[in-house]
């Protein structure tokens, strides 16, 4: 169930990506300067199931704050390009070694095409020192 969740969120962020208004809207409060917490507190509210905002905020206050920088940067050299930008969540080969050493990859694949991150994770199974620490949503 929890890989679920980790899918679903992928599929909110990237269909949100090829949204054209949500994608101006993050691409203007970044060039604005907004923070990487208040942009994911924006695209958590776009979610019109609750269940989605908390575990997008879920997710995000678990994983390396250099998690969500990437996202939303390589989010913005596809937009500027005009090219295609997907984030996906695959399973880890190695999950018990994942697990034990609370483990997280994030890979970025780009061509001519465009942009795709791929994270690799165990849910729940995260080093408290590398923890986003963003507000929780109001």
């Amino acid at each position: 169930m929890v890989f679920v969740v980790c899918i679903s969120i992928g599929e909110f962020a990237t269909a949100a990506y090829n949204d054209p208004k949500t994608r101006a809207l993050l691409m203007d409060m970044r060039l604005d300067g907004a923070s990487d917490a208040t942009c994911l507190h924006t695209l958590a509210s776009l979610a019109e199931e609750g269940w989605m905002r908390e575990a997008i905020w879920a997710e995000f206050n678990q994983l390396p704050r250099t998690t969500l920088t990437q996202v939303l940067d390589t989010w913005a050299m596809a937009a500027k390009a005009g090219k295609t930008w997907e984030v996906s969540s695959e399973e880890p080969e190695q999950t018990m070694e994942f697990a034990r050493t609370k483990k997280v990859r994030l890979v970025t694949e780009t061509d001519e095409d465009g942009v795709r991150l791929i994270l690799s994770h165990v849910a729940s199974r995260h080093a408290e020192w590398y923890r986003v620490e963003a507000p929780t949503p109001a």
